[in-house]
């Protein structure tokens, strides 16, 4: 839990208080948001070599850095509700705000391309202070405080079971796609790079093309070793030679991929979504099944070549 001083001429003045459990999301997807609620604390500024002279303090605004890992800018954001401190009351005067942080669908994919277990982050933020004079009735001067980096650590679960959804990203963190698995790069690294392009589509709410780009996939999986039949034979055909030239797998196997592939053929043609109607549950599922047949043949080409 972060806390960290609001400093004006090397004195402290005050003070932002960040609990990870303060942190919560709204508006996905449509309007991704992350609030992120800190207490803060202001108190009157006393100037050096005036020691019985205390200036009242106002808030007036804040400008904010979002960045996840901490060392990386992802969001910028604004503050603008004031913040007073007591006239004639040294201590803190304690209050709460709550910074409103825009994040789009791109941006949260790129979060989570670089989070590995529990979110870590930081916010980087200006604060603009108004000096009053001591009576309190002008304005004398405004001047930016000094404030060190939050650093803080959202738990994987509140994270994912919680945020996430609220951002609108929920469900599809699991379309992760295991690109490291040394067999399905090396046999198939065309098809991994059209469904690379359908999960962009996903994310940007792009049903139809997602699903397209899934049948463009399954193609290159076919086409990604010689055939023994012409190129201009049906897809089907083109299913079969795939497994006979180059899968040494028994029947079982063989029946199940071909099933799989023409079932998928067909689901993802233009002609099968008419209108269009094609959702994003239909493009979620459709995404998974190309996943795991791109898995399944790229292992299955390892262990035949």
């Amino acid at each position: 839990m972060p806390k960290i001083d609001l400093v004006l001429d090397s004195n402290n003045v005050g003070n932002f208080n960040l609990d990870s459990q303060d942190i919560y999301a709204l508006g996905g997807p449509d309007f991704p948001a992350l609030h992120i609620r800190i207490d803060f604390g202001i108190m009157p500024f006393q100037q050096y070599r005036q020691a019985n002279e205390f200036k009242p303090l106002t808030c007036i605004s804040i400008t904010g850095e979002f960045c996840s890992p901490p060392e990386r800018l992802v969001a910028r954001f604004q503050y603008a509700e004031c913040h007073h401190s007591s006239r004639t009351d040294t201590r803190l005067y304690s209050s709460q705000m709550t910074f409103v942080i825009p994040l789009d669908l791109k941006t949260i994919d790129l979060i989570e391309q670089s989070r590995n277990g529990n979110l870590q982050a930081a916010i980087k933020i200006k604060p603009l202070l108004a000096i009053h004079s001591p009576d309190d009735k002008t304005i004398e001067t405004l001047r930016y405080a000094s404030v060190q980096e939050m650093r803080f650590t959202v738990p994987k679960s509140e994270w994912v079971e919680k945020i996430l959804p609220g951002l609108g990203y929920k469900g599809l963190q699991l379309l992760e796609f295991r690109v490291g698995d040394s067999a399905v790069a090396q046999q198939l690294p065309q098809a991994i790079e059209e469904f690379k392009q359908a999960q962009q589509h996903l994310l940007n709410a792009e049903w139809e093309r997602a699903v397209h780009r899934c049948r463009n996939a399954l193609e290159l999986i076919v086409s990604a070793r010689s055939s023994s039949i012409a190129e201009t034979s049906k897809f089907a055909s083109k299913i079969n030679a795939f497994i006979n030239d180059h899968l040494s797998a028994n029947d079982e196997q063989a029946d199940l991929i071909a099933k799989q592939m023409n079932l998928l053929w067909q689901v993802c043609s233009s002609a099968a979504h008419p209108s269009p109607i094609v959702t994003r549950t239909d493009a979620e599922f459709i995404l998974r099944t190309t996943m795991s047949l791109i898995c399944y043949c790229g292992k299955l080409l390892k262990i035949t070549s």
